[in-house]
């Protein structure tokens, strides 16, 4: 039985799997398969990127009046 596997069996979340070809970051999540620290990143860049682009549409709207 695989790592992730045995995790999804116990209810865990995450899962010691193989090394992430982008960070080298092993621990990933049971659901996807996906590294935790690469879906963290990507997470927080959309974050940043959206509250950029409601500053600029507010921004434009002031602009507007």
């Amino acid at each position: 039985m695989h790592n992730r596997q045995r995790a999804a069996l116990e209810g865990e979340s995450c899962y010691q799997g193989k090394p992430c070809r982008n960070c080298g970051e092993t621990i990933r999540y049971t659901i996807n398969a996906t590294c935790v620290q690469c879906a963290r990143q990507r997470s927080s860049e959309l974050t940043k990127r959206r509250r950029e682009e409601i500053k600029e549409m507010l921004s434009s709207a002031k602009g507007d009046n």
